[in-house]
């Protein structure tokens, strides 16, 4: 695209005008020429292409450079953000569906559960409850009282086959459901339980 402009308007106005040419030895070079009014000169510049395409390069390379650190660290942050709200909510729920003192399932994860289980699956349920637990409160206190019920829990726990069930229902009861099939093998495992609490 051509522009008319006249030489006064370019000293006039100090217009700066630059065009592609060459140097004697063939080369391609940037020129540049100016008129500064205060002094009454034309200043005039030179400047090798393959110069300036270098510089340009340079820069090219280090501005790629500092996009790709910024964009890692960006990156970067998201994923700890990410993670960290990951494992908050895992928290959450763990704290939801489980009871503080024994770390046992507790009576929400039991309804949840319950609700989608499919009603033609067979399982045992076995209903626990500590006789006279309150005399253990009463007479050692609270602290001895839990950890009694961790005991509890614990031994409970050593029955557990892989799906089965164990829920601390209330203060001093619990509920061990398995999926055993075999009726002789719940009743054996009824007795053990017994056995092992007293």
């Amino acid at each position: 695209e051509e522009y008319k402009i006249s030489m006064e308007e370019i000293r006039d106005k100090e217009f700066v005008i630059s065009f592609e040419t060459k140097k004697y030895d063939s080369s391609d070079i940037i020129s540049s020429t100016v008129y500064l009014k205060k002094y009454e000169l034309w200043i005039a510049s030179h400047l090798d292409i393959k110069l300036i395409q270098s510089e340009i390069l340079k820069y090219s390379i280090i501005l790629i450079l500092i996009f790709i650190a910024f964009n890692s660290v960006i990156y970067y942050l998201f994923k700890k953000i990410d993670e960290y709200e990951k494992k908050k909510n895992d928290a959450l729920k763990h704290q939801l569906s489980h009871d503080f003192l024994t770390n046992l399932n507790n009576r929400y994860y039991l309804s949840e559960k319950y609700e989608k289980l499919d009603k033609e699956n067979i399982f045992y349920l076995f209903f626990i409850d500590i006789d006279n637990f309150k005399s253990v409160n009463d007479y050692y206190g609270h602290d001895i009282g839990d950890k009694v019920l961790k005991e509890i829990a614990n031994r409970l726990n050593s029955f557990k086959n892989y799906g089965d069930d164990l829920v601390r229902y209330s203060g001093d009861e619990f509920l061990f459901i398995s999926y055993e099939t075999d009726f002789e093998e719940i009743k054996l495992m009824a007795q053990a339980i017994i056995n092992k609490l007293y």
